[in-house]
């Protein structure tokens, strides 16, 4: 089930324990603890258990992006590749439409030495004059990733699109069986064009979720 949730990042640690741990529980399931008599409603259904654990999942893959977005934040390297999906590897977009044939797909080890790396890669097309986007992963990181500050004051989605511009959005096509989390800076003028987002895409694989997804979004040309 799609959900939109909208907070500051102050509150987003605090509001993801919560919620990933108790409270969601709490809601999902129904249940109503009697603080008279100690007791509890009958025991959840299956389907309320099911909804229960989905939601306790989700909870950790909010923590997870939301570490990620920390490490991303300090072009900490290192720490970022720990959350790449070993086998798959992180697909970089930087514009709101996953292209397969021209976005760039790094391992978690090439990812790991990317403050050393000064191999200039080209990860696809600009939007305002179709001219290459030639980069080093850094400088990539700083025109596409990390243009804006979403640590701070960005509102947060969990597989919701919370704003689209003029681009295809195709992310939930081109991660089948996927989840990710829009972290979401609205436009700050009349034009609504000076809002950005950065998406993360992860894949679940037993109770660990891996990234394998950065898309940036902004007003195209």
């Amino acid at each position: 089930m799609k959900r939109r949730v909208i907070v500051f990042f102050c509150l987003i640690a605090l509001m993801i324990g919560l919620a990933a741990g108790f409270v969601l529980r709490g809601l999902v399931s129904g249940q109503q603890l009697s603080s008279h008599t100690g007791t509890t409603t009958a025991e959840p259904s299956a389907s309320q258990q099911d909804a229960e654990e989905s939601a306790d999942q989700k909870g950790r893959m909010v923590i997870t992006a939301i570490k990620a977005v920390r490490a991303i934040s300090e072009q900490d390297f290192e720490t970022l590749s720990t959350f790449v999906d070993p086998e798959e590897g992180v697909t970089f977009t930087p514009y709101s439409t996953v292209d397969p044939t021209s976005n760039l797909t790094f391992s978690a080890e090439v990812l790991s030495n990317a403050g050393t790396d000064e191999t200039t890669y080209v990860w696809g097309l600009s939007s305002s004059d179709s001219s290459p986007i030639k980069l080093t992963i850094p400088e990539y990181f700083d025109s596409y990733v990390w243009d804006a500050d979403y640590w701070g004051v960005a509102e947060l989605g969990i597989d919701t699109v919370l704003h689209s511009g003029n681009s295809l959005e195709n992310v939930s096509d081109a991660y089948p069986g996927c989840h990710f989390v829009d972290f979401y800076l609205p436009a700050t003028d009349a034009t609504d064009r000076d809002w950005s987002s950065l998406k993360l895409v992860f894949q679940q694989s037993g109770s660990e979720w891996y990234l394998v997804g950065i898309i940036h979004s902004e007003w195209t040309a």
